[in-house]
């Protein structure tokens, strides 16, 4: 058997965009990074590579004068990004939102006359101006298609389809399931600030499989352990170390990803420094960011028989990061309790590393 590709996750601890921007409540619990954007149904990259030349030439030019500064410039994320568009590589929509956020902040540090000052060289290897432009205009036509295939449908259609997505609110009571059902409407409505979007999008999601290639059907079960039911507290495991994720590449070929327990660490506390406590969505859908929902209490398990054990997650390794949270919305914790939802999803920023070794011996 051909030994499978295996990238290991991590950021940088100077780079402003590294690590986890948002956590998702999702039925299917997984993660979601910068590097690989997966669709639902078709479980494939959502990509893009149509940026122009001149965004390609600007990268090559930051490279050249990185390396006349002996490459003291940028973090590693922006050297890799810079690598990616000089070779006309295949960017996703949110590395797209990223390069967008970043160079409408760096230009200010942009100066054309000082091509050995870091804000010069960082501001070219993201692609600098052409790159602006070009992001700004290809976010705006993902959106304005993404409108146009929803133009003709109606919210109570697309509160149909997202149920079937879902699969079991059909399990509800009556008065249980009226109640989700408007909790979903009241989250579309959220997008541009009114009811006008009419739209449910698939979701971005990977399931957990084990280190056979397995893939568990993940929809029986849940990673939510009610900690406190008249305070709607729950306690769910975001990430654990080592965990290999299965995934495929553009080309369908099979591979793995995984996080160590470092990272998870150093993830968990960066989260919390950001002051995230309050940054939930539903599905990876940021028109659907949860404002009944907060994080109360984050741990990192450090020793066997640590806290975790006392609300189930007895069997889980040292290193996973654990966090409790507290449901105000009623909508939200009927969504929770029915099982419809059913764990966490990270989704953020990640450079990735390949690693020359059997899979047993790392997982």
């Amino acid at each position: 058997m051909e030994t499978p590709l295996i990238i290991k996750l991590d950021f940088e601890d100077d780079d402003m965009f590294g690590g986890t921007d948002a956590i998702a409540l999702v039925e299917m619990p997984a993660i979601e990074t910068d590097f690989f954007t997966f669709k639902h149904e078709q479980f494939e990259f959502a990509t893009y590579s149509d940026y122009p030349e001149a965004v390609k030439k600007t990268a090559e030019r930051g490279i050249r004068l990185n390396e006349n500064v002996s490459n003291k410039c940028a973090t590693r994320v922006g050297k890799i990004r810079a690598t990616q568009l000089a070779a006309g590589k295949p960017i996703s929509e949110e590395t797209i939102k990223r390069m967008f956020a970043y160079l409408s902040r760096a230009k200010e540090y942009y100066n054309p006359n000082d091509e050995e000052a870091c804000g010069t060289i960082s501001y070219l290897l993201w692609g600098g101006e052409a790159a602006l432009k070009w992001s700004e205009r290809k976010l705006n036509e993902i959106e304005r298609e993404r409108e146009m295939k929803m133009e003709n449908e109606v919210i109570d259609s697309d509160i149909e389809k997202f149920k079937s997505l879902l699969d079991n609110i059909s399990k509800l009571p009556a008065s249980e399931a009226e109640n989700v059902l408007e909790f979903f409407k009241a989250l579309e409505c959220q997008c541009n600030g009114g009811c006008s979007c009419n739209k449910t999008e698939n979701k971005q999601v990977e399931s957990f499989c084990d280190v056979s290639g397995e893939c568990g059907n993940v929809s029986e079960y849940t990673t939510f352990s009610v900690a406190n039911e008249d305070e709607q507290m729950i306690v769910s495991p975001v990430m654990i170390p080592n965990k290999p994720i299965l995934r495929k590449d553009s080309n369908g070929e099979m591979f793995y990803v995984y996080f160590s327990a470092d990272t998870i660490e150093r993830m968990a506390h960066r989260f919390l420094i950001s002051k995230r406590t309050d940054a939930f969505n539903l599905e990876h859908d940021s028109s659907m960011k949860l404002n009944g929902i907060n994080l109360v209490e984050s741990w990192v398990k450090q020793t066997e028989g640590d806290k975790s054990t006392k609300y189930g997650f007895s069997n889980l390794p040292i290193g996973t990061w654990f966090v409790q949270l507290k449901v105000q919305d009623a909508k939200l914790w009927t969504l929770i309790k029915s099982g419809i939802v059913k764990g966490l999803s990270l989704e953020g920023a990640f450079n990735q590393k390949a690693i020359n070794a059997k899979i047993e011996d790392i997982f």
